[in-house]
């Protein structure tokens, strides 16, 4: 997916309120908002997604291959 549809997906997110956007430096950081009439529904689904589906060192290391 490229970049220009990524960030036409989160200007979607942003404009129904269900993330906030955390702009720090070259970086912007989103999170879900938990004020959004549509929060405890991603929540419930969110929920169902089992934990071990991401490897968390595996992301970690691929963020440190392209970061800085």
């Amino acid at each position: 997916m490229s970049q220009s549809a990524i960030s036409q997906h989160m200007q979607r997110l942003k404009d129904i309120e269900l993330i906030k956007e955390d702009p720090r430096k070259q970086w912007v950081f989103y999170t879900l908002d938990k004020d959004s009439i549509y929060y405890p529904f991603v929540k419930s689904i969110i929920d169902q997604v089992p934990d071990d589906i991401f490897d968390v060192d595996e992301i970690a290391s691929f963020m440190e291959e392209r970061c800085c």
